[in-house]
């Protein structure tokens, strides 16, 4: 069940490439949770211990690791698993309840899962390991306290995980600061990435760059837009689309090659829109979409299947994948990129003097909370519990003239009464309390 992980599969193609590294001279480092202990957690001076039960084993990824010269930065500082377990997982979090944070609550799965890995260097060494986190862990579905003698840095604040982090420090020594900087890459491999470049039909999102896309149809002028989780991606006109975060796209590299591609929608943020239409997973077959260009045109064929056998083709109830399409039953796209400044915000209509969109404020902290406008511009906010007829915890944004990215918020029952954020008076006309604006970030 471990080998069936595919992590063998992940840490050879690791140490292929890195052995190349260790030709050139590099400085290589491993990091990660590998879901998987260590060998060198599970020696015979560890049999007994938490739920081994007598069993010494040698974990196949950190084995091969340590058979290719990489070195266990943790157990290079404190080497005895004994005195020092160095536990990453299941690591406690007062935030949390326990049953979140294990997934074996019968069962003490302490154990160090987390790892730092550094390549063979003479010149390299760890000389420091720490374990970052709350100080407890859980054993059988309660909170106990860190075996051992481990040296655990306590978060300042709220911990995001459910595992520790591992803080390692390295000593680096005859070190050339003046060195030429070494380019791993051979000459033949910067020519094929080139070439994939000039073939690469679009540009692809990273996790911190988002590159957006609208998707046009190249016969009808209409853009893609989603509409919501289970429905078929709908059809819209340019001014619709405008307006509407649901017809912005990202896409990330496919898994298997180049020219396969993740589609994600700007508007859900989240992982509702990674699927084929039909938005569900088929072991990765679903997630991926082929985009190839038409020879000599600006335009798109976009396909779904091992052999491009599944076209995106537009029909009057929205995109569906048609198989076989072809010659005039082909649907043809244009993929046009989008400034981040020109994209509408996910989740919010923009009001003009023709159509009005509205929404209800409520307290993040207390959802019970909701933003009502006074009566009149004197009195402080007021807020109390929704009611369905009630115009005054109604809201529209209005956007501030030349600043797309900022808005006025205005109340329904008194279109002239803004929101100011100012003490007491949280309301006003424009001329008796200057309005807040409303900076919102995507």
């Amino acid at each position: 069940m471990n080998l069936a992980s595919k992590r063998d599969e992940q840490i050879q193609a690791f140490i292929n490439d890195a052995n190349r590294e260790k030709e050139l001279g590099s400085l290589i480092f491993l990091g990660g949770d590998f879901n998987e202990p260590s060998h060198l957690d599970w020696g015979s001076n560890m049999k007994d211990l938490f739920d081994h039960n007598g069993v010494v084993f040698h974990w196949d990824q950190s084995k091969a690791l340590s058979d290719n010269e990489f070195v266990d930065s943790y157990r290079e500082v404190w080497p005895n698993a004994k005195t020092h377990p160095g536990i990453t997982y299941p690591s406690d979090n007062p935030d949390q309840s326990v049953n979140s944070l294990t997934w074996a609550p019968d069962a003490d799965e302490r154990d160090r899962i987390d790892f730092i890995y550094h390549g063979p260097h003479k010149d390299l060494q760890a000389t420091q390991a720490k374990l970052v986190g709350p100080r407890g862990t859980i054993s059988h579905n309660q909170r106990v306290e860190n075996p051992g003698y481990d040296v655990i840095v306590s978060p300042l604040g709220v911990w995001p995980s459910d595992h520790k982090a591992i803080l390692i420090e390295y000593t680096l020594d005859n070190a050339d600061i003046h060195a030429d900087d070494i380019d791993p890459l051979t000459s033949e491999e910067k020519k094929e990435i080139e070439e994939a470049k000039k073939n690469k039909v679009i540009e692809t999102s990273s996790a911190k760059e988002k590159i957006c896309y609208r998707i046009k149809n190249a016969t009808t002028g209409q853009y893609a837009t989603r509409d919501e989780w289970k429905t078929p991606i709908q059809l819209i006109s340019a001014d619709e689309a405008n307006k509407d975060a649901g017809a912005y796209w990202w896409f990330e590299d496919g898994i298997e090659i180049d020219q396969k591609f993740i589609i994600r929608n700007f508007a859900t943020l989240d992982n509702l829109d990674l699927y084929a239409l039909d938005n569900n997973f088929k072991n990765n077959d679903g997630t991926e979409w082929n985009i190839t260009k038409v020879d000599g045109q600006e335009y798109c064929k976009i396909g779904w299947g091992n052999n491009e056998d599944y076209d995106w083709t537009a029909t009057s109830e929205g995109i569906f994948n048609k198989k076989g399409a072809t010659g005039s039953n082909l649907d043809l796209w244009v993929l046009e990129k989008v400034e981040p400044e020109e994209i509408p915000l996910p989740y919010i209509k923009v009001s003009d003097s023709q159509e009005k969109h509205y929404f209800i404020m409520i307290n993040r902290q207390k959802d019970q909370l909701v933003a009502t406008a006074p009566t009149s511009s004197q009195k402080a906010a007021i807020l109390d519990d929704y009611h369905s007829n009630s115009l005054n915890q109604l809201w529209y944004f209005e956007s501030v003239p030349n600043q797309s990215q900022d808005f006025y918020i205005k109340n329904a029952a008194y279109p002239d009464l803004y929101f100011t954020g100012v003490g007491n008076f949280s309301f006003g006309t424009y001329n008796y309390l200057k309005p807040i604006i409303l900076h919102l970030k995507m």
